[in-house]
């Protein structure tokens, strides 16, 4: 057997060992992004969200607005349909009692308007800060527009409401778990020890 078929096979080899064992990371086009914020008490419905005669604002716009409880307001902010990418949205709202604030759903749009072939990550993420509440999502693909409906569990007031994006392409960085780097430091140690020990083997007595 010659050297260059085993070295050939002990490379498919670790190749077949590793290759399950990684993952891939998606990767970030840029930093957070902040997006003008519209909102609507009246659902804007499957129109053009292109038109923003269906919308208020942009923020701080029309700003306050008191909710009472089962009140139910829709957030919108405009984007660029990008098939390619996908987006993570953060919706940033200060004032009286909005952790009473709950995500119904999110929901990307296409130009035409139409709601269908996105996914979304869930739940929709939710987090307190001081004097108010950041919601999350993932939209995938990046929508033209990204909606948000939240629905009031109790009487409150919005007093500033605000927005950040990051888009991410579909593009893939391979990478290996902790199981596949496991496995490639043992398969190292292995060949330097068979390597050595074949230069030993090699040395006249």
């Amino acid at each position: 057997m010659s050297k260059t078929f085993r070295f050939a096979l002990v490379a498919a080899l670790a190749v077949a060992l590793i290759a399950p064992l990684s993952i891939a990371q998606d990767k970030g086009v840029g930093e957070k992004m902040p997006r003008e914020v519209y909102y609507a008490l009246t659902n804007p419905g499957d129109a053009p969200l292109t038109d923003t005669d269906a919308w208020d604002g942009p923020a701080p716009d029309g700003l306050p607005i008191h909710l009472e409880f089962c009140d139910t307001i829709w957030i919108g902010c405009p984007n660029t349909e990008v098939p390619e990418q996908w987006k993570e949205w953060w919706i940033d709202l200060r004032g009286s009692n909005v952790f009473k604030l709950h995500a119904v759903y999110a929901e990307g749009h296409h130009p035409d308007g139409s709601t269908t072939g996105f996914s979304y990550s869930e739940p929709i993420g939710k987090d307190a800060v001081p004097g108010g509440v950041i919601f999350h999502v993932k939209i995938i693909p990046q929508p033209e527009w990204e909606v948000m409906a939240l629905h009031a569990t109790d009487t409150l007031t919005i007093n500033t409401a605000t927005a950040q994006t990051v888009c991410h392409r579909d593009e893939t960085i391979p990478s290996l778990t902790t199981y596949g780097i496991i496995v490639l430091v043992l398969l190292l140690l292995i060949s330097t020890v068979w390597v050595i020990r074949k230069k030993r083997a090699a040395v006249p007595a």
